[in-house]
């Protein structure tokens, strides 16, 4: 049998998640054929084709910025504030608090 796995090399173990099961076919049958391709890489129009740089990048300014694993309510930029907004009077840039 052939498999295709169409993946994002952009965090969330999509990678992970098909070399297990990938391995998972071959240890059933080793005549399984398996290939994992980044789609956007293979795929998607610039910017897209650069998914998995753009994400590491993004990635390590985070970390640089506010620390990694850092729950999204105790990050710096973030703590103090409500998300969504609040909407009606004063709802200006200045009302998020």
């Amino acid at each position: 049998m052939r498999v295709l796995f169409l993946i994002s090399d952009t965090g969330g173990g999509h990678r992970a998640a098909a070399n297990a099961i990938s391995a998972a076919l071959q240890a059933i049958d080793p005549a399984h054929e398996v290939t994992i391709e980044d789609a956007l890489v293979k795929a998607a129009p610039f910017p897209g084709n650069h998914a998995p740089e753009i994400y590491k990048l993004g990635d390590a300014q985070r970390a640089l910025v506010v620390g990694p694993h850092l729950p999204f309510d105790e990050r710096p930029a973030t703590r103090g504030h409500r998300w969504p907004p609040r909407r009606g009077r004063g709802s200006g840039a200045g009302s998020w608090r």
